[in-house]
Protein backbone atom coordinates (compact mmCIF):
# COMPACT_ATOMS: atom_id res chain seq x y z
CA UNK A 1 0.00 0.00 0.00
CA UNK A 2 1.10 3.26 -1.00
CA UNK A 3 1.55 5.97 1.56
CA UNK A 4 0.58 9.91 1.26
CA UNK A 5 3.25 10.47 3.90
CA UNK A 6 5.72 11.82 1.41
CA UNK A 7 3.39 14.15 -0.03
CA UNK A 8 1.63 15.65 3.42
CA UNK A 9 5.00 15.91 5.29
CA UNK A 10 4.00 19.77 5.79
CA UNK A 11 0.82 19.05 6.35
CA UNK A 12 0.21 20.76 9.90
CA UNK A 13 -1.86 19.03 12.71
CA UNK A 14 -2.25 16.46 10.53
CA UNK A 15 -5.94 18.00 9.25
CA UNK A 16 -6.96 18.11 5.66
CA UNK A 17 -10.37 19.14 3.46
CA UNK A 18 -11.16 16.65 0.31
CA UNK A 19 -12.14 18.89 -3.05
CA UNK A 20 -13.72 16.26 -5.78
CA UNK A 21 -15.21 17.52 -8.80
CA UNK A 22 -16.69 15.97 -12.06
CA UNK A 23 -15.70 17.13 -15.96
CA UNK A 24 -16.85 15.75 -19.08
CA UNK A 25 -14.95 13.94 -21.38
CA UNK A 26 -16.74 12.58 -24.64
CA UNK A 27 -19.35 10.18 -23.04
CA UNK A 28 -16.49 9.29 -19.86
CA UNK A 29 -16.96 11.62 -16.73
CA UNK A 30 -13.58 12.05 -15.26
CA UNK A 31 -13.39 12.79 -11.32
CA UNK A 32 -10.85 14.82 -10.11
CA UNK A 33 -9.65 13.74 -6.15
CA UNK A 34 -7.54 16.35 -4.62
CA UNK A 35 -6.37 17.09 -0.59
CA UNK A 36 -6.49 20.75 0.03
CA UNK A 37 -4.30 21.52 3.79
CA UNK A 38 -1.89 24.50 5.16
CA UNK A 39 1.61 23.99 4.70
CA UNK A 40 3.43 24.58 7.33
CA UNK A 41 6.67 24.52 5.44
CA UNK A 42 5.13 27.29 2.79
CA UNK A 43 3.26 28.96 5.49
CA UNK A 44 0.20 28.62 2.84
CA UNK A 45 -2.62 26.93 1.44
CA UNK A 46 -1.54 24.06 -0.52
CA UNK A 47 -3.11 21.50 -2.94
CA UNK A 48 -2.46 17.89 -3.94
CA UNK A 49 -3.72 16.62 -6.99
CA UNK A 50 -4.65 12.64 -5.27
CA UNK A 51 -6.29 10.88 -8.38
CA UNK A 52 -8.23 11.22 -11.44
CA UNK A 53 -10.38 8.34 -12.17
CA UNK A 54 -12.55 7.74 -15.47
CA UNK A 55 -15.86 7.09 -14.48
CA UNK A 56 -19.12 5.69 -16.56
CA UNK A 57 -21.40 7.67 -14.94
CA UNK A 58 -21.50 10.87 -12.16
CA UNK A 59 -23.23 9.67 -9.03
CA UNK A 60 -23.51 9.93 -4.98
CA UNK A 61 -22.27 5.98 -5.30
CA UNK A 62 -20.23 5.97 -7.78
CA UNK A 63 -18.22 9.00 -6.35
CA UNK A 64 -18.06 8.31 -2.67
CA UNK A 65 -16.90 4.49 -3.61
CA UNK A 66 -14.05 6.23 -5.61
CA UNK A 67 -12.78 8.69 -3.31
CA UNK A 68 -13.14 5.72 -0.50
CA UNK A 69 -11.42 3.34 -2.41
CA UNK A 70 -8.74 6.17 -3.28
CA UNK A 71 -8.05 7.39 0.52
CA UNK A 72 -7.62 3.30 1.55
CA UNK A 73 -5.15 2.70 -1.78
CA UNK A 74 -2.87 5.45 -0.28
CA UNK A 75 -3.47 4.93 3.35
CA UNK A 76 -4.95 8.34 4.60
CA UNK A 77 -7.17 8.56 7.84
CA UNK A 78 -10.41 10.31 6.63
CA UNK A 79 -10.77 11.05 10.31
CA UNK A 80 -8.23 13.63 9.50
CA UNK A 81 -10.57 14.92 7.18
CA UNK A 82 -12.99 17.65 8.71
CA UNK A 83 -14.67 19.22 5.46
CA UNK A 84 -15.15 18.54 2.12
CA UNK A 85 -15.66 20.91 -0.84
CA UNK A 86 -17.99 20.28 -3.79
CA UNK A 87 -20.21 21.93 -6.14
CA UNK A 88 -24.06 22.07 -5.30
CA UNK A 89 -25.58 19.33 -7.57
CA UNK A 90 -27.72 17.17 -5.90
CA UNK A 91 -25.91 13.99 -6.07
CA UNK A 92 -22.72 15.59 -4.36
CA UNK A 93 -24.64 17.63 -1.86
CA UNK A 94 -28.09 15.61 -1.03
CA UNK A 95 -28.31 15.57 2.88
CA UNK A 96 -29.63 12.06 2.93
CA UNK A 97 -28.33 10.50 -0.21
CA UNK A 98 -25.15 12.67 -1.61
CA UNK A 99 -22.14 11.59 -2.27
CA UNK A 100 -20.74 13.06 1.02
CA UNK A 101 -23.21 11.94 2.98
CA UNK A 102 -22.49 8.23 1.19
CA UNK A 103 -18.76 8.82 1.91
CA UNK A 104 -19.26 9.41 5.36
CA UNK A 105 -21.01 5.83 6.29
CA UNK A 106 -18.40 4.61 3.95
CA UNK A 107 -15.13 5.55 6.05
CA UNK A 108 -16.78 5.88 9.80
CA UNK A 109 -15.96 9.90 9.21
CA UNK A 110 -17.76 13.21 9.48
CA UNK A 111 -16.71 15.51 7.01
CA UNK A 112 -18.80 18.56 6.32
CA UNK A 113 -19.56 19.96 3.23
CA UNK A 114 -18.95 22.99 2.26
CA UNK A 115 -20.32 24.68 -1.08
CA UNK A 116 -18.41 26.07 -3.96
CA UNK A 117 -18.58 29.93 -4.22
CA UNK A 118 -17.83 29.72 -7.48
CA UNK A 119 -20.52 27.26 -8.59
CA UNK A 120 -23.05 29.22 -6.71
CA UNK A 121 -22.22 32.66 -8.17
CA UNK A 122 -22.88 30.69 -11.85
CA UNK A 123 -26.25 29.77 -10.67
CA UNK A 124 -27.36 32.97 -9.51
CA UNK A 125 -26.14 34.65 -12.86
CA UNK A 126 -27.94 31.70 -14.75
CA UNK A 127 -31.24 32.02 -12.79
CA UNK A 128 -30.79 36.29 -13.29
CA UNK A 129 -30.55 35.70 -16.98
CA UNK A 130 -33.17 33.20 -17.44
CA UNK A 131 -35.27 35.55 -15.25
CA UNK A 132 -34.61 38.29 -16.94
CA UNK A 133 -34.55 37.60 -20.41
CA UNK A 134 -35.96 33.84 -20.57
CA UNK A 135 -35.01 30.18 -20.95
CA UNK A 136 -33.22 29.23 -24.13
CA UNK A 137 -34.11 26.01 -25.21
CA UNK A 138 -30.32 24.55 -25.44
CA UNK A 139 -27.47 25.65 -23.92
CA UNK A 140 -25.61 25.07 -27.05
CA UNK A 141 -25.76 26.86 -30.21
CA UNK A 142 -27.76 29.49 -32.05
CA UNK A 143 -31.03 29.58 -31.81
CA UNK A 144 -33.75 32.02 -32.92
CA UNK A 145 -35.52 33.31 -29.87
CA UNK A 146 -34.79 36.61 -28.51
CA UNK A 147 -32.41 36.65 -26.08
CA UNK A 148 -28.56 38.57 -25.99
CA UNK A 149 -26.77 35.22 -25.91
CA UNK A 150 -28.15 34.52 -29.37
CA UNK A 151 -27.17 37.73 -30.50
CA UNK A 152 -23.69 37.36 -28.62
CA UNK A 153 -23.20 33.62 -30.33
CA UNK A 154 -24.35 35.65 -33.64
CA UNK A 155 -22.00 38.67 -33.99
CA UNK A 156 -19.05 35.33 -33.14
CA UNK A 157 -20.87 33.40 -35.89
CA UNK A 158 -20.15 36.17 -38.39
CA UNK A 159 -16.52 36.92 -37.49
CA UNK A 160 -14.84 33.94 -36.31
CA UNK A 161 -16.34 30.83 -36.91
CA UNK A 162 -14.51 30.44 -39.91
CA UNK A 163 -11.15 28.51 -39.79
CA UNK A 164 -8.62 26.00 -41.74
CA UNK A 165 -10.67 22.93 -40.73
CA UNK A 166 -13.93 24.22 -42.94
CA UNK A 167 -14.01 22.54 -46.28
CA UNK A 168 -17.48 24.41 -47.64
CA UNK A 169 -16.92 27.84 -46.91
CA UNK A 170 -18.73 30.49 -48.98
CA UNK A 171 -15.80 32.18 -51.71
CA UNK A 172 -13.20 30.06 -49.29
CA UNK A 173 -13.58 32.94 -46.91
CA UNK A 174 -11.77 32.85 -43.25
CA UNK A 175 -12.11 34.87 -40.37
CA UNK A 176 -8.23 36.55 -40.99
CA UNK A 177 -9.44 37.27 -44.33
CA UNK A 178 -12.39 39.43 -42.70
CA UNK A 179 -10.21 41.15 -40.17
CA UNK A 180 -8.54 41.89 -43.60
CA UNK A 181 -11.55 43.20 -44.84
CA UNK A 182 -12.28 45.51 -41.78
CA UNK A 183 -8.54 47.20 -41.71
CA UNK A 184 -8.46 47.67 -44.99
CA UNK A 185 -11.47 49.52 -46.04
CA UNK A 186 -12.72 50.79 -42.70
CA UNK A 187 -8.86 50.87 -41.35
CA UNK A 188 -10.51 49.31 -38.17
CA UNK A 189 -8.02 46.63 -36.24
CA UNK A 190 -10.86 43.71 -35.34
CA UNK A 191 -10.17 41.73 -32.63
CA UNK A 192 -11.16 38.02 -32.13
CA UNK A 193 -14.08 37.54 -30.94
CA UNK A 194 -14.02 35.35 -27.94
CA UNK A 195 -16.67 32.18 -28.66
CA UNK A 196 -20.27 33.07 -26.54
CA UNK A 197 -20.79 29.60 -24.39
CA UNK A 198 -23.91 29.43 -22.45
CA UNK A 199 -22.29 27.13 -19.66
CA UNK A 200 -19.64 29.87 -19.14
CA UNK A 201 -20.59 33.55 -18.03
CA UNK A 202 -17.00 34.93 -18.23
CA UNK A 203 -17.22 33.74 -22.24
CA UNK A 204 -20.35 35.09 -22.95
CA UNK A 205 -19.53 38.98 -20.69
CA UNK A 206 -15.92 38.87 -22.64
CA UNK A 207 -18.08 38.52 -25.86
CA UNK A 208 -20.70 41.38 -24.84
CA UNK A 209 -17.82 43.57 -23.84
CA UNK A 210 -16.02 42.86 -27.17
CA UNK A 211 -19.43 44.00 -28.61
CA UNK A 212 -20.01 47.12 -26.98
CA UNK A 213 -16.34 48.12 -27.85
CA UNK A 214 -16.32 47.13 -31.23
Amino acid sequence: MRSLGFLLQPLAGGIARIVADESGQGEKKILVECFMFWNSVKNMPDVILLETKDLQCCNSDTVSQALSESCTKYGFDTMRCLTFLSDNTNYMSGHIGGAITKFNQLTKSNCIRISCGLHILHLILNNFEETAFGKLPANTGFSKTWHPFNLLYLVWMLHDRYDRSDKDLLLNIRSETIRGLYKAWLDYQLTKYQQSLRSRWQYELITAEQYLEQ
